[in-house]
């Protein structure tokens, strides 16, 4: 429980470093070559982020997760859609309310997490290890930009 307790507070420092970072930066300031924008990103890490929740309160009530069976294209495609026309404001907010049920949820998980349907399964430890390193590779690119802003 130490461990997982460890990898916690960084997966929450990691997912606070990103909202603070994403908050400081214009919502249409296009991150990606590919043209998406920094309010696209949020958006996508959110979408991850409610799945990641709705998952684990699947387990923590003994129900079986509906796990994503698409590819990540398919998946990215959700949240493009998901959060199109809506304020940056609200996406960050139902990121803060994942990640809220995400910390509540996983200290209650005895066994292992499925991460999709056909992907891996992790231990808890590793499950918010792995999603913390997706955060803050995110971070890391809008840090990159933000020297850019215009």
């Amino acid at each position: 429980m130490k461990k997982l307790q460890k990898y916690l507070e960084l997966f929450d420092l990691a997912v606070k470093e990103f909202i603070i970072t994403a908050s400081k930066i214009d919502p249409d300031f296009v991150v990606y070559k590919e043209g998406l924008t920094k309010k696209d990103i949020v958006a996508h890490v959110t979408v991850w982020h409610e799945y990641y929740a709705e998952v684990l309160t699947a387990l923590v009530n003994k129900l079986p997760p509906r796990l994503y069976n698409k590819s990540t294209p398919l998946v990215n495609k959700i949240w493009l859609d998901k959060y199109k026309g809506v304020s940056l404001n609200t996406i960050i907010k139902n990121l803060e309310e994942a990640n809220n049920i995400i910390l509540k949820n996983i200290v209650k998980i005895k066994g292992v997490i499925p991460y999709s349907e056909k992907g891996r399964r992790y231990i808890p430890w590793k499950y918010v290890s792995a999603i913390a390193g997706h955060i803050k590779g995110h971070t890391k690119d809008l840090k990159r930009i933000k020297i850019r802003k215009p």
